[in-house]
């Protein structure tokens, strides 16, 4: 039910695990009824919102459908147009109208034709024949939704390689009505159900590889002893700390975001965990008379959980809602506190003689 209205190479974008993303909804409406073209360019979606600066154009000339270029109302049939112009520019590494100027090249999309001729030799027949209904100047006779799109990329995936040569494209885009009306709707079904019900395949498993800036050197000599990262469970968020002049800071980052974000500014932070869960990140604070504390890994406010007994190296949070951390105080006792808070309990007393 959107109109994306300036889908183009720059807005699509390919994942790793082969996930396409399109991007900028800046110029997207909701559908609404056909209207009749305004005759005046001034009310066109396409056209600047400041009629007066010459070369502002709503939308980018080189992707536009001959109705976006003369100014009248839009439907999706202008988006299966700008995909059109995306296949060919992938295939040729070309775009279909161009010229020099953005009037040229509006001039281009509405009177020229694409060069067929530069499409590669061994493009299959069916795509070859989407291109050409994506690309009709008018729109009544352009492909009226992605579905049929879908269903000729599925075509040409299974079409055997005879169909495939240019030559035999024109025969069976002259017989295209007659191969549809003998197929009826079986066909039709089962293209669909192959096209929604095959396996996709198997994403190789992802590396990911960044930077993070240790501590400074005098920060380690203090802090030798701590673990100042932790991995979430499910292997999507890795926090740190940050350590600078001016203090520390417990950081998050998200392997699917560019950036790291901060997640608590407090001196002292050290050693955090994560919670089974991977909702909740533990930390401690200060060392002699520090503090136990938590936040929650999407950000907010920390809750302190107890009080630290003194000096202490590092901590487990357990699937039961329980942490578990040791206490150099006493004699490296491990102790437990509830991940709600509370007194922390003593779970072992070692032995200092072994």
């Amino acid at each position: 039910g959107i109109i994306h209205r300036d889908l183009k190479p720059a807005n699509i974008k390919v994942r790793e695990d082969g996930t396409v993303k399109v991007l900028d909804f800046g110029l997207a409406k909701a559908m609404e009824p056909a209207r009749a073209s305004s005759a005046s360019a001034i009310n066109s979606p396409t056209i600047s919102m400041h009629a007066t600066q010459a070369g502002i154009i709503l939308g980018t000339a080189a992707y536009m459908s001959p109705e976006q270029a003369r100014g009248g109302a839009v439907d999706k049939r202008a988006d299966l147009w700008a995909f059109g112009v995306v296949l060919y520019e992938m295939l040729t590494g070309t775009r279909p109208f161009e010229g020099a100027t953005i009037s040229d090249t509006l001039a281009a999309v509405l009177k020229t034709e694409p060069q067929w001729a530069a499409l590669p030799a061994n493009t299959p027949a069916p795509i070859r024949r989407l291109l050409r209904r994506c690309l009709e100047k008018d729109r009544k006779q352009r492909l009226p939704d992605a579905a049929d799109i879908r269903l000729e990329i599925a075509d040409a995936l299974t079409a055997p390689a005879a169909e495939t040569s240019p030559a035999t494209a024109p025969r069976r885009l002259a017989a295209l009505p007659i191969a549809s009306a003998l197929a009826g709707g079986a066909l039709v079904t089962a293209l669909v159900m192959w096209v929604v019900m095959r396996p996709s395949p198997a994403s190789p498993p992802q590396t990911i590889r960044f930077t993070i800036v240790p501590p400074p050197a005098q920060a380690l000599a203090i802090n030798g002893n701590d673990r100042d990262f932790a991995l979430s469970p499910d292997g999507t968020h890795l926090v740190y700390v940050s350590r600078s002049a001016g203090g520390t800071q417990l950081m998050v980052r998200a392997f699917d975001q560019l950036d790291a974000v901060p997640l608590a500014t407090i001196n002292g932070i050290r050693s955090p965990f994560i919670s089974p869960d991977g909702r909740w990140v533990g930390f401690f604070v200060g060392d002699l008379s520090g503090e136990l504390k938590k936040v929650s890994i999407a950000g907010g406010a920390s809750i302190t959980l107890c009080k630290l007994q003194g000096p202490n190296r590092g901590g487990s949070w357990g699937p039961n809602g329980t942490i578990v951390f040791a206490v150099a105080a006493l004699n490296a006792s491990l102790v437990s506190v509830s991940e709600a808070g509370g007194e922390p309990k003593v779970l072992t007393k070692p032995d200092p003689a072994h």
